[in-house]
């Protein structure tokens, strides 16, 4: 075990004689190795409580890795974190992270067993179930089947508001689309609005003086929660006959 203090030490002949490392502490320096440090006897790397936030491009050479286990800042995880740079990788564990997605490329490699994604508070919401399994298995299966195309990722919700009048269903929805700008002024013009029947018959005067010569002096409708006045409602209805051509649809009110 190596411990943070001991790492500025190390000349790269004797990180490159390493089959483990563990490292524990803050700051880490591992940042600043060579990129071209060559580290093909390494099978073990544990770096805990580190402050950087993506994984050192040094580490691409560590193509013989078993188990890699990092606990830092990542805020994601390197591109070329795959089967070609590490094809032995059995143990991944990237838990206490700032991640918000795990690339899919992680189901492609061979030997990979197990992937640990535990206490990232920001990850993607399909992804925290998976990661939060007792199972340390459940997170590779579900990105395997994300790969495949069985399970695909879902980043949007429908959600289908039921109840009785005046329980509160638009208000709801109003915060759930607007979330942190619906004023209390603004709920309470969305409850009058809500206030009609589920089902309200209107009889309304035509204000068209061209449906008034046709014959069409009064128009019957059914509202469902109208999302205005039937006033003005049936004003635009009016409007949309006309300019459909519809007219030989409407009937008076005494047929």
């Amino acid at each position: 075990m190596v411990h943070t203090e001991e790492l500025p030490a190390l000349t790269s002949q004797l990180l490159q004689s390493y089959c483990a490392l563990r490292a524990y502490g803050h700051p880490t320096p591992i940042q600043d190795w060579p990129v071209n440090l060559v580290l093909d006897r390494l099978y073990q790397l544990v770096l805990i409580k580190c402050t950087f936030s993506r994984i050192p491009d040094c580490l691409r050479q560590a193509k013989q890795l078993r188990m890699l286990q990092v606990q830092a800042a990542l805020t994601e995880l390197p591109r070329w974190l795959d089967a070609t740079t590490y094809p032995h990788l059995v143990y991944l564990d990237v838990s206490s992270n700032d991640l918000r997605n795990l690339p899919l490329t992680l189901a492609t490699m061979p030997e990979l067993m197990f992937v640990i994604a535990r206490a990232n508070s920001h990850l993607t919401p399909h992804l925290k179930p998976h990661a939060n399994d007792a199972d340390p298995t459940a997170l590779l299966r579900y990105l395997k089947l994300c790969a495949k195309g069985v399970m695909e990722q879902q980043r949007h919700i429908r959600v289908m508001l039921l109840g009785l009048p005046m329980v509160g269903k638009s208000a709801l929805l109003e915060c759930l689309k607007h979330a942190g700008s619906s004023s209390p002024a603004r709920l309470l013009h969305d409850r009058v609005r809500t206030q009609c029947p589920v089902i309200e018959p209107v009889e309304h005067r035509v204000k068209h003086k061209q449906l008034a010569r046709q014959g069409v002096d009064t128009l019957h409708c059914l509202f469902t929660d109208p999302p205005g006045t039937p006033a003005d409602d049936m004003f635009a209805v009016e409007s949309l006959l006309l300019s459909s051509g519809s007219l030989c649809t409407v009937l008076p009110s005494d047929e």
